[in-house]
């Protein structure tokens, strides 16, 4: 009489625990998504980030199941540092310097930048970013009209890469008037 079962029964409940420890390894949690980029839709993060094309999201749930399924999230940011700024009469023309730095970018993306008047920079492609999706770039104001009170301007600059992911930045730049 030959008894099998025992064997049997073992192979099966090596299976049975091996199958579980398999799907909680890197390897399994590959195959179903990213759950850190997941992780950045929480806590209100969804209305921040933007999907690879630089789209938004409707509401947490999206982002989540977004980032579960592994697509890549997006949190691309812009800073706008004013290096130098001179006035040459109270409410005429002003010149200045301004450095423009963006991350969260796709790698080795080429970006453009809009900015709407007054401020005057460099518009459309000005460079690719980093392998980390970082960039930065220093440019000339040019002229633009200062606010007469204040010798002042509101600057908004947009950073979008290649395939659409994009970030804005707003900044007050106030001159010092070469005159008083």
């Amino acid at each position: 009489m030959f008894r099998m079962k025992p064997p049997v029964a073992a192979l099966a409940v090596v299976v049975l625990v091996a199958v579980p420890v398999l799907a909680a390894s890197p390897a399994g949690a590959a195959a179903g998504g990213n759950s850190a980029n997941a992780h950045l839709c929480q806590k209100g993060g969804w209305q921040t980030v933007e999907t690879n094309t630089g789209g938004s999201f409707a509401n947490q749930d999206a982002c989540v199941s977004y980032g579960a399924k592994g697509g890549t999230i997006y949190a691309p940011k812009v800073v706008l540092t004013h290096a130098s700024c001179v006035t040459s009469f109270i409410g005429q023309m002003t010149t200045g310097d301004m450095t423009v730095s963006g991350t969260g970018f796709h790698p080795a993306s080429n970006l453009s930048l809009t900015n709407p008047p007054p401020f005057f920079l460099q518009a459309g492609s000005v460079g690719s970013t980093d392998a980390g999706g970082a960039w930065s770039g220093n440019f000339s104001t040019g002229q633009l009209v200062a606010d007469e009170a204040h010798s002042s301007v509101t600057l908004n600059v947009t950073l979008t890469d290649s395939q659409g992911v994009h970030a804005s930045a707003t900044t007050t730049v106030t001159c010092r008037n070469v005159n008083t």
